[in-house]
């Protein structure tokens, strides 16, 4: 598993390419809009703090 092109070549390889490929897929995209969310709605500037 040293090598993209080396893949294939054992058989109990067959399937590891698609289950890598569609866990990156399944954890990448709900964290990217996650922290998009988390992201666009952080007030940098905010003024409202409390004064004890």
């Amino acid at each position: 598993m040293a090598c993209a092109g080396c893949m294939g070549n054992n058989p109990n390889d067959r399937f590891y390419l698609w289950i890598v490929g569609i866990f990156v897929l399944i954890i990448y995209f709900p964290m990217f809009y996650l922290f998009k969310t988390f992201k666009k709605y952080k007030n940098i500037n905010n003024n409202d703090i409390p004064k004890a």
